[in-house]
């Protein structure tokens, strides 16, 4: 596949997500840096919902993350309770959409990718509220829940204040942030571009 024809799908691809991904309240933050990868972010407030788009060798692959604010004792960066690949979530072989070779099928490419996606939400909607995120995170077996990031995320999700289990992104939520940084990247009523540029651990 050329350089010309991969650069028209990668666009093509990013500009119909993001245009599915805003109805659903996803969008991007300017000046926050995941490497080479295209993020959304669905905030609120207490979490975030992350969809991230990886291009490499001619696919794509998108991944689901849910992130909770970082562990004031831990050196971590924030902390991710929960994540999975769209292509395992509708049960393909793979975890990469392989482009089309042909520009012909580039469309109907996308359009399977956004309907794969409507699934991936469905899948995220486990996690919209704090006790739904704490009862799947403690089923997860391969998770040291001793651990003290462990132990964090579970006394974190169990203090959330109890409005935060009702809806999503409510704007006067009462939440206590540790810097300006993570403040940028979970609360609702800021929109606006990062404090400063700062690569993800």
């Amino acid at each position: 596949m050329s350089r010309k024809k991969e650069s028209a799908i990668q666009k093509l691809l990013n500009d119909e997500l993001s245009l599915f991904l805003d109805d659903n309240c996803f969008f991007k933050i300017k000046n926050y840096s995941f490497g080479d990868a295209s993020v959304w972010f669905r905030k609120w407030g207490w979490k975030n919902d992350l969809i991230i788009l990886r291009i490499e060798y001619n696919q794509a692959a998108i991944n689901f993350e849910i992130d909770i604010p970082p562990n004031p004792e831990s050196d971590l960066g924030l902390c991710d309770i929960a994540g999975n690949n769209l292509a395992q979530i509708n049960k393909h072989d793979s975890y990469w959409y392989p482009f089309p070779f042909f520009k012909i099928g580039q469309k109907a490419y996308v359009n399977k990718v956004l309907y794969d996606l409507e699934a991936g939400l469905r899948w995220l909607s486990q996690y919209d509220t704090p006790g739904g995120c704490l009862e799947l995170y403690l089923q997860d077996q391969n998770i040291n829940h001793n651990s003290p990031d462990g132990r964090y995320i579970q006394k974190y999700l169990r203090d959330v204040p109890d409005e935060l289990n009702q809806v999503c992104c409510l704007l006067n939520a009462k939440i206590e942030y540790p810097d300006p940084f993570v403040r940028a990247l979970f609360d609702v009523n800021q929109q606006g571009p990062m404090p400063k540029s700062k690569e993800r651990n």
